[in-house]
């Protein structure tokens, strides 16, 4: 008798495993299978085509995800240039697949929503982190000036099955959470909490959902309200572009935004004919709309004519200096120079009266309209771009270089990636209008 229930023991034994080896197969072989099944879908595959038939651009907002960012209408965010490129029924390993076409926009921004549908077809949370960190690692690889922020799930409402029960999946979203957010920190970037703001005892608020996990219009507000923040935090991010009025000469500016809210602001024309590098800071007023306070720390203009004709005895000089004095000694550091023909000038360190010289050679004007210049090499770096300045210098001009005396306080708007002066603009300038160009170290 003992020998007898000691087989079938044995046997109800092999069963389970069985049972249980045969029901972990057949979840995997049917993921696998919807996973499949939905990347070669009619609807990923026009999506994709449309996505690719776009006209390439970059630099922009970027949001990626599943039916949930392809469901929302980005326009209200207030920023017409955000790209969508989210596929409904999508699963982290669908962003995988198509991250090539993502990268290739070097958005200025990413926002990452993925996951439900893995969940709901019970993908392992592991699995899902480690296809999110494989995206995140891509893209800080091939387009290292994207700022990435990963959006938390939200949770649902489902009336569930025999498999899939609305109390499990909710624990699971809660779970699959907690640890993005704990990947988010590990590599350094922002985590959204979105799922805090939809759920109500534990599962996603009737009131925000037509079906249990897409959202109305008002579940869409909410998120918006969420990300705002995210969208005009400009700090850690650098801004170039040119003045916008015509009746001025054209000028380049950038802006270089840290993340302790200090500013470099510089603008200059071309070849920095003329220069001007402000340090200051900046403030929030509203969700899009910011001051700037800064000062002149260094500035650039042709200012002292220089004359090849002695005006005593009216003879013409074949050899003129032009010199910095003391003041300017201390802003800026001299190596050399160049006439336009590329041929070098030496420059003479010595000091004179508080001042350093340097002679031009007459010979060396090229006496062409557009190229009669001189070029002052220096070893002071520009500190947005980390180069070093140089200067160009009309050939019977000397520069004089400024610190301090000249300050300046904007108004400015951010939209995105875009920022614009209203208000009193820059009085040498007028108004200019930047578009993100890069993340600061």
């Amino acid at each position: 008798m003992k020998f007898f229930l000691k087989r079938i023991c044995t046997i109800l034994f092999i069963l389970a495993v069985v049972l249980f080896v045969s029901f972990t197969t057949y979840r995997r072989i049917k993921i696998r299978r919807i996973i499949n099944e939905t990347l070669t879908s009619e609807h990923w595959t026009e999506r994709m085509k449309a996505f690719q038939e776009e006209p390439s651009t970059t630099g922009h907002i970027v949001f990626l995800g599943n039916s949930l960012t392809e469901g929302f209408d980005l326009k209200i965010l207030g920023d017409s240039t955000i790209i969508n490129r989210g596929i409904s029924g999508d699963f982290s390993e669908g962003l995988l697949k198509r991250l090539d076409e993502v990268i290739a926009l070097k958005p200025s921004k990413l926002f990452i929503d993925i996951g439900i549908n893995d969940l709901i077809e019970h993908v392992s949370v592991k699995e899902i982190c480690r296809n999110y960190q494989k995206i995140i690692e891509r893209v800080q690889k091939e387009s290292p000036s994207t700022s990435i922020y990963m959006q938390s799930l939200l949770p649902v409402h489902l009336n569930g099955s025999f498999l899939t029960s609305n109390e499990d999946v909710n624990e699971v979203v809660k779970e699959q959470n907690a640890e993005l957010k704990a990947l988010a920190d590990k590599m350094k970037i922002p985590f959204i909490d979105l799922y805090s703001h939809f759920v109500v005892n534990n599962e996603m608020n009737p009131r925000l959902t037509y079906d249990g996990i897409h959202l109305v219009k008002e579940g869409y507000e909410i998120w918006k309200g969420v990300l705002t923040p995210y969208l005009a935090d400009a700090r850690g991010q650098i801004f170039t572009g040119s003045n916008v009025s015509k009746a001025n000469p054209l000028y380049d500016f950038a802006l270089k935004i840290n993340t302790d809210s200090s500013i470099v602001f510089t603008f200059c024309t071309k070849e920095n004919s003329t220069y001007a590098e402000y340090l200051g800071r900046i403030k929030k007023r509203n969700d899009t709309l910011f001051h700037i306070s800064a000062s002149m720390a260094l500035g650039k203009f042709d200012c002292m004519r220089l004359e090849w004709v002695d005006p005593k005895t009216h003879v013409v000089n074949d050899t003129i200096y032009f010199g910095l004095d003391s003041a300017a000694r201390k802003l800026i550091h001299v190596t050399g120079g160049k006439y336009a023909n590329g041929r070098s000038i030496p420059y003479n360190d010595k000091a004179s009266n508080g001042s350093t010289y340097t002679a031009l050679d007459r010979k060396y004007l090229n006496g062409i309209p557009g190229l009669n210049y001189y070029t002052i090499i220096t070893s002071t770096n520009d500190k947005i771009t980390g180069k070093p300045l140089t200067f160009k210098v009309s050939f019977n001009s000397q520069p004089g270089f400024y610190s301090g005396d000249k300050a300046e306080e904007l108004d400015l708007v951010i939209k995105g990636s875009n920022i614009y002066t209203i208000g009193r603009p820059l009085m040498q300038t007028g108004h200019f209008k930047l578009t993100q160009k890069s993340r600061t170290e």
